[in-house]
């Protein structure tokens, strides 16, 4: 009630918004159906998984690259996700 009826949507972690994000694997593989790779930036991991999935069965590599102080090596060695290995950083 607090939002006036709205609904709160992860920006990552909905299956929803990782489909969304899938349909620009469609669109790569459409235009481009020998497609080797795609590198997808990593922040959330919705992105990356939405195109993961586009690209099941084909034989595209997806690649994730890690912007900048996103941590993603150190979060992936810990086995946390989302921002979980605290406020001071590991």
């Amino acid at each position: 009630e607090a939002l006036g009826g709205a609904a709160i949507i992860h920006p990552y972690d909905d299956a929803l918004v990782i489909a969304g994000q899938g349909t620009i694997g469609l669109e790569l593989l459409a235009d481009l159906p020998s497609l080797d790779a795609i590198l997808v930036p990593v922040s959330g991991g919705g992105m990356l998984a939405g195109i993961a999935s586009a690209c099941l069965g084909t034989s595209t590599r997806v690649i994730a690259v890690e912007p900048a102080g996103k941590r993603l090596g150190r979060a992936l060695e810990l086995g946390v996700r989302d921002g979980g290995f605290g406020a001071g950083g590991a």
